[in-house]
Formats: structure tokens, sequence, C-alpha cells
């Protein structure tokens, strides 16, 4: 019997269920299980991502993101000008 750290089902999603959550395409997330950069597990010849990891890979990229110096917006330009 599995023990209360088990997850349930709606805790699982499938990579296309990922894909779409993430707007990038299927392929993308195989390859990302795949080579470890998601982490993820087989169920028969697909890949499951729970939730909560998921959840870890949007926050790990989040602040991944915001290392990066000099990664600023760039500016807004209006039809006729030139940047500032």
């Amino acid at each position: 019997m599995p023990g209360p750290e088990a997850q349930s089902d709606s805790d699982m999603l499938t990579v296309d269920e990922v894909a779409k959550y993430l707007r990038v395409s299927r392929a993308t997330i195989c390859r990302w299980c795949g080579n470890g950069k998601m982490r993820a597990f087989k169920v028969g010849k697909g890949w499951r991502v729970q939730q909560q990891d998921l959840e870890s890979y949007i926050q790990q990229q989040r602040l991944l993101q915001a290392a990066v110096p000099g990664d600023e917006p760039l500016p807004q330009l209006q039809l006729g000008s030139t940047p500032v």
C-alpha cells in the first residue's frame, strides 16, 4: 500500500499537458525529460512529470533569468522615433 508521500493521478502530467502549459512543442518536453533538464519519470514509453516538479522547474528558470546581468527589456519604439 502506498504511503502518504504517494502522488495522486491528478498530480502527474503527461508530456502533452506540460507542453501545452509551457507553450512549447512536445518534442522539446521529451528532450528536456530525456536529458534531465526537467525532472520526470517513464511510464511505459511515455514520460510523466509531477506537478511539483514542473513548478520547481518554472521557479528555477525564473531565478536563472533574474541572475543574467544586462538582460533588461528593450526600450519601446514609436513609429518615426529613434531609440535614446
